[in-house]
């Protein structure tokens, strides 16, 4: 990441730049480990897009568009854990991120996930935990996790990983 400048975060709570979620939502390689591994359809990005023009603010899921120099580089959200996960996880808040294969390497991510958390806790203050969910190929995210202080808090099926932080005042 240049260190001339910082990336942009905007809430996503309303309408917002079709062709650059499709930018995102389409690239094929950074769409291979995320949330299914499928490049989203255009009918699923306008669905993604009118969830938020309907919800507005009082959206349980929360998204904030990283972007640069006019370019969106990716996402990172908050959403209630996903039934799936077990009722362990019930009534616990994830974290997600999503790159732009161009942007990888650059710093991005990490400036991505640590602005989510901080952004989590100004949200939801008496949380005392957030979790991610990685598939076990994203070896980008994976490292990204252990880097950012994440641990392993459980695995789940053959190629997922459910990941822990502890919220404490330094981080």
């Amino acid at each position: 990441m240049n260190k001339t400048f910082n990336p942009k975060f905007t809430r996503i709570v309303g309408s917002s730049n079709y062709s650059e979620m499709q930018s995102l939502f389409q690239d094929e390689q950074a769409m291979k480990t995320f949330k299914g591994g499928k490049i989203w359809s255009d009918e699923k990005i306008h669905k993604y897009l009118a969830y938020f023009e309907k919800e507005g603010p009082r959206s349980k899921y929360i998204d904030w568009k990283i972007s640069c120099r006019n370019q969106i580089v990716g996402l990172v959200g908050v959403e209630p854990t996903f039934p799936q996960m077990g009722s362990k996880y019930k009534g616990r808040f994830m974290l997600s991120i999503l790159i732009r294969s161009k942007f990888w390497g650059q710093g991005y991510g990490k400036a991505g996930l640590l602005n989510g958390i901080s952004r989590f806790r100004l949200l939801f203050p008496k949380e005392s935990a957030v979790y991610a969910l990685i598939n076990i190929n994203n070896l980008r995210a994976l490292n990204l996790m252990k880097n950012c202080g994440f641990q392993i808090d459980q695995k789940l099926g053959y190629n997922l990983v459910i990941y822990k932080l502890i919220l404490t005042n330094s981080n």
